[in-house]
């Protein structure tokens, strides 16, 4: 299927809000439901919370390093097709490990009850939702010509080709 810039760039903007509301109703499914539980372990908590402390430092960076060696190879290409199928790689790239991380913040609140999780949770969620892509965005971390930013804003040029299912 043919899309427009407009269509493309709707498609990237559903693709984010489905991945930051799932992320959200998952840890508010997760505070609902929680059930309290006798804390035996406090010296547990510790440890998980340095290791999810960590681990969230590691996925974001490797979010950014692996979402940055995208952008260069995407900018590299000779077409505004392949810059953006790469482009959407990009963003996925970057948002599936930030959104992993909520995750796995959201969970561990679930198993240990502990509210400082659900924080990390919270954090990790406003990061996230700090990534909302948009067209300057995209233009600025594409490094698109003149000539490339006129193409996505006429209506009948075909930017992108979504894989048939």
């Amino acid at each position: 299927m043919s899309q427009n810039f407009s269509q493309y760039f709707r498609a990237l903007q559903i693709l984010f809000f489905a991945l930051l509301i799932g992320q959200i109703t998952v840890v508010i499914v997760l505070y609902i439901v929680h059930t309290p539980v006798e804390s035996e372990g406090v010296q547990d908590d510790k440890t998980f919370m340095l290791i999810l402390t960590v681990a969230l430092a590691l996925l974001s960076g490797f979010a950014f390093f692996m979402n940055r060696k995208k952008l260069e190879s995407a900018r590299a290409q000779t077409t505004l097709k392949e810059k953006l199928a790469d482009y959407r790689s990009a963003c996925i790239i970057k948002w599936a490990p930030l959104e992993g991380g909520a995750l796995i913040s959201a969970v561990l609140f679930f198993v240990t009850g502990n509210v400082f999780f659900l924080s990390f949770a919270a954090t990790m969620i406003a990061f996230f939702a700090t990534q909302f892509p948009s067209r300057q965005r995209l233009i600025n971390e594409l490094d698109l010509t003149a000539n490339e930013q006129m193409i996505l804003d006429d209506p009948n040029a075909v930017v992108y080709d979504a894989p048939n299912r």
